[in-house]
């Protein structure tokens, strides 16, 4: 099986479409997620909250940051390597750099604050403001222009969303993992809270990826009840995964020790990702009759192809460095100024 059949594309360089969703995934979803997981534990009782809703709105700067820095090369992937760029098609990629960049600019000042629990809560509320936009730019990756018409348009907003929430659930999870080793009542907390915000959407996202699927036009939908054996295997794949990883992290938030289980489920969680990533490309590139084709333009040169994997290799990396940092880092003790933590 080729990499165009695993895809969907039938554009040689499509590949690079799929990798930049790929890098744009963590600190998205962190963004996204991690912004409604620090208002609502903002709003919690009790000092394991306050630490950990610092943590979270010291996370989300960080995370807009690298939204920015892995959604622009996506969006200009899809607009110029995927060749759907004509008249009509996609979304305003300048518009769209300045707001996020001075949105990020405004978020970074607003976490010079003292911490408390009004300005986690601001902050949060803040955060998802910018989600909504961070979230229309993954959205906008799909050829053609969203459009309020869309029936697909609030299916598929709602499975990111959801879905966001998910991840950042278990992202939580993994710094709940880390921070145990130094203060393990802390961790353990954390750690339970995670997988219960990674559970709970988890289960919501059954229903709403049916929703979803329903939602697809008929040439669309078909493609994944046989119509496309590659499509197929991808969505019994990726539907196998999401139960396995609901199945292990429900067990971790009953465990008397959840910390293996939280590993192993952090692992079939990155798996799971990789297939929705497949299935979203095989949706994206099965266009109804009708619908504009993906190689609107001439083939790209491949120095440029080149160039644009390096720039993709390097955000990746950075922002993977900094994510693993910030999982790391442990928040500050309740009662503290600041929400950065220390990693030691």
């Amino acid at each position: 099986m080729g990499s165009r059949e695993m895809i969907g594309n039938p554009d040689t360089a499509g590949w690079m479409h799929l990798a930049a969703f790929v890098v744009l995934i963590l600190p998205m979803n962190l963004l996204a997620g991690g912004a409604v997981i620090a208002a609502v534990t903002a709003m919690s009782p009790g000092a394991h909250a306050v630490r950990l809703s610092a943590w979270m709105t010291g996370s989300l700067p960080g995370a807009a940051v690298w939204t920015i820095a892995a959604g622009l090369p996506a969006l200009w992937i899809r607009d110029r390597i995927s060749g759907s760029n004509g008249p009509g098609q996609g979304w305003p990629l300048r518009e769209i750099a300045i707001f996020l960049a001075v949105a990020a600019l405004a978020h970074l000042a607003l976490v010079r604050r003292p911490e408390s629990r009004r300005s986690s809560a601001v902050r949060s509320v803040f955060a998802l403001a910018v989600t909504a936009i961070g979230l229309a730019c993954a959205l906008g990756m799909s050829p053609g222009a969203p459009r309020f018409s869309d029936p697909t348009l609030l299916p598929r907003f709602l499975h990111m969303l959801v879905a966001a929430i998910a991840v950042a659930g278990m992202l939580v999870a993994l710094h709940g993992l880390r921070a145990w080793r130094f203060d393990a009542a802390y961790g353990d907390w954390v750690m339970r809270l995670g997988v219960r915000w990674f559970v709970i959407p988890t289960a919501v996202q059954m229903v709403v990826g049916f929703s979803l699927l329903l939602s697809l036009p008929g040439p669309v939908r078909s493609r994944f009840l046989g119509g496309s054996p590659v499509a197929t295997a991808e969505m019994a794949i990726g539907i196998a995964l999401a139960i396995a990883v609901l199945f292990v992290a429900t067990h971790a938030a009953h465990a008397a020790d959840p910390r293996s289980l939280v590993t192993f489920g952090a692992a079939l969680l990155a798996a799971t990702l990789l297939a929705m990533s497949l299935l979203r490309e095989q949706i994206a590139a099965a266009h109804p009759p009708g619908d504009p084709e993906i190689l609107a333009g001439p083939p790209r040169a491949p120095v440029e192809i080149a160039l644009v994997a390096a720039v993709l290799l390097i955000v990746a990396a950075g922002a993977g460095f900094w994510m693993a940092r910030r999982v790391a880092a442990l928040p500050p003790e309740a009662g503290t100024p600041g929400a950065g933590g220390s990693k030691r």
